[in-house]
């Protein structure tokens, strides 16, 4: 006879093995819920039936919806909105010296921050500290951790808004107010980074597209063509003379002529003396140039001298930040693809030359907050990897061909002929340009300025001197 303990064992199998898989669905119900709870774009996507049971077991689980609310981690113009210079009085805070810390405390609010006193002394400002023309730093403040800088004692003077400090080795500090309350200014940030409103336009630019004379360029009022390129993105120059000369004279007033395997300033004819579609009659499609370098090309000039026996060769110009933008209105998640996904790209068709940037980099280049598109790298010949997983290959194919709808849509396009005498002047980080095909031989000659150089003579001609000061020696 078997034994009655044998006989069971299925049946206690089953029941342990049941109870475990109720236990298991019960807690994933329960982390799901609590998922819920603590993410709302999950709120939506797992729900308990609200309809009533007629068993003892638990509810059933429901998917109640495909389309979870998109969680929009990059965003292009969200802090650019309203952080542009110049700096402005900052009269909601006030300093106050407690004993112990210099606190700030806001007009209106209960909350109070104590000044880092690391902060305050590394940017002290006396000749001792800091070279008073160079504006660098003349003693290492990080050496000895173990003797962190403290006041001693502080005194606020109110009228005069300056703070007096006192420090515990001795060393006397006198800051100005502002220098402090400052350090929290969404202007700051503007000036450090050159910002401006942004325009965002179209096809109808056209109507009215930004210019400045040569002449006020050769009076050296170079302000109002920066000011432009950076509202913009854009500028023509009529009234340059037609010549390689002066045109590259123009340039290096704005900042140095970037060194590329191409040279430096160039003259361009379509006869392919540089293994490049560029150098061809062939239209372009629209690009930005040096995808190909790890930091590109930040401002670019173009200047048709001659264009003989023959026709053709419209010049394009699309609003690559508009199209971003569009992108995030009409699709965040294909937005988000194009700016976590980097890409690479190669400078190949040269002999010598195998140029790729040392990382793969987002058609969509945000600020690290994610909160500003910084740029746009968009070239579809020079284009190479896509540094996406498999999984998510798919993703970004469909990201990037929805940007090539945006790019294609006529009320994007800016059509226009280039003439000699008038070159443009355009930001690569920002712009993207294209050409028809033509024929005939034609000679332009153009180069390029770093983005760094392109912003520092936009900020030199824009800027007071306290202005950039403040934001460029703060931390």
């Amino acid at each position: 006879m078997i034994p009655t303990k044998i006989l069971r064992a299925p049946l206690l199998r089953n029941q342990l093995r049941q109870a475990v898989q109720r236990r298991s669905i019960q807690a994933s119900v329960k982390k799901e819920r609590a998922v819920a709870r603590e993410d709302p774009s999950f709120s939506d996507l797992y729900q308990p039936s609200t309809s009533p049971s007629t068993s003892s077991r638990s509810p059933a689980v429901t998917l109640r919806d495909l389309r979870p609310q998109y969680n929009r981690t990059y965003t292009p113009f969200e802090k650019r909105a309203t952080n542009v210079g110049p700096l402005r009085s900052d009269n909601d805070h006030a300093l106050s010296w407690d004993g112990s810390n210099l606190v700030l405390s806001k007009f209106g609010s209960d909350t109070n921050t104590a000044v880092s006193q690391w902060w305050l002394r590394d940017h002290c400002p006396c000749s001792i500290c800091m070279n008073q023309v160079t504006r660098q730093r003349q003693v290492n403040h990080l050496k000895g951790l173990s003797n962190a800088p403290r006041i001693r004692n502080a005194n606020v003077d109110a009228a005069a808004k300056v703070i007096e400090v006192e420090w515990n080795d001795g060393h006397r500090s006198i800051y100005d107010q502002k220098f402090i309350t400052r350090k929290q200014s969404p202007e700051l940030e503007a000036v450090r980074r050159g910002n401006t409103p942004l325009k965002l336009w179209g096809a109808s630019i056209a109507q009215s597209p930004p210019e400045v004379h040569y002449s006020e360029l050769q009076a050296g009022r170079y302000g109002e063509l920066m000011e432009k390129m950076r509202i913009h993105g854009f500028c023509f120059v009529p009234g340059t003379p037609a010549t390689p000369e002066a045109s590259e004279a123009m340039l290096k007033d704005i900042g140095p002529i970037r060194e590329t395997h191409f040279g430096g300033f160039h003259v361009v004819t379509s006869d392919l003396m540089s293994k490049d579609t560029a150098y061809t009659s062939e239209a372009l499609e629209p690009h930005t140039d040096t995808t190909y370098f790890s930091d590109g090309a930040g401002l670019q000039m173009l200047h048709l001298l001659s264009h003989e026996h023959g026709r053709g060769g419209e010049s394009l110009f699309i609003d690559g930040f508009k199209c971003a933008n569009q992108l995030y209105e009409e699709a965040p998640e294909l937005y988000q693809a194009l700016a976590t996904y980097g890409i690479y790209a190669h400078a190949t068709g040269n002999e010598g030359v195998n140029m790729q940037p040392c990382d793969a980099v987002p058609v969509l280049r945000h600020d690290h907050l994610k909160t500003e598109l910084l740029q746009v790298r968009w070239n579809n010949a020079d284009r190479a990897g896509v540094a996406a997983p498999m999984d998510k290959m798919d993703l970004w194919y469909d990201a990037a061909s929805k940007f090539q709808e945006l790019l294609d849509r006529k009320e994007n396009q800016y059509w226009f002929q280039l003439k000699p005498g008038t070159p443009m002047l355009f930001d690569n980080w920002r712009l993207l340009h294209g050409r028809s095909e033509f024929t005939g031989l034609r000679r332009v000659c153009g180069g390029y300025i770093n983005h760094d150089d392109y912003v520092s003579k936009y900020k030199t001609t824009n800027y007071s001197e306290a202005d950039l000061f403040a934001a460029t020696v703060s931390g």
